[in-house]
């Protein structure tokens, strides 16, 4: 089984594939402002979450494809195109 879901929120915790260290193909589901995204105006995000900054597109190295919500623009955050709102 491919499948593992691992969730942080409320640890207030960004979870990395290598915290995980299962080695599968994991794939990650974040709801939540990713560093550098853009909203619907065209604007890039410059946040801050629980005091720190928002994850970048570095801590989803690892997972086989990450599928990001919150924002409502279309857009991939890699040029791989396994980074996607």
């Amino acid at each position: 089984n491919s499948y593992n879901w691992f969730y942080g929120h409320y640890w207030k915790k960004f979870i990395r594939y290598n915290d995980i260290n299962l080695g599968k193909n994991i794939y990650c589901i974040y709801h939540g402002t990713v560093y550098g995204a853009k909203n619907y105006n065209g604007i890039k995000y410059n946040c801050i979450l629980y005091n720190k900054m928002c994850p970048t597109v570095n801590d989803f190295n690892g997972f086989k494809a990450s599928f990001l919500g919150h924002i409502h623009k279309k857009q991939f955050m890699d040029n791989d195109y396994t980074i996607d709102y």
